[in-house]
């Protein structure tokens, strides 16, 4: 890769796009490898620990770590996905 942003394949109008089509569709249940993920996870991360997830939009992750006594930073550059994933902790009356 050169640096150049003609390089970056799945820039910010590319998210964008992808978050805009995914309508208000949301992650359900853990699939198996989320919740093989999830159990090592457990292992290591402890309340009060802090996380940081960067490509966080409509993230499965960030309410899983709140929920685990994690401070998340998410960091993502589409506003949709963002929105969305503000839109999904509320909904499970999660703070962010």
């Amino acid at each position: 890769m050169t640096g150049n942003a003609s390089s970056d394949l799945a820039g910010r109008g590319y998210w964008e796009e992808v978050w805009r089509r995914g309508g208000t569709l949301r992650v359900g249940k853990f699939s198996y490898w989320h919740a093989a993920f999830a159990r090592v996870l457990r292992r290591y991360v402890r309340p009060g620990m802090a996380g940081c997830e960067v490509g966080c939009a409509d993230s499965v992750w960030v309410p899983f770590l709140i929920r685990e006594g994690v401070t998340v930073t998410g960091l993502d550059y589409s506003r949709t996905g963002v929105d969305r994933l503000r839109e999904s902790l509320a909904d499970q009356r999660l703070d962010a």
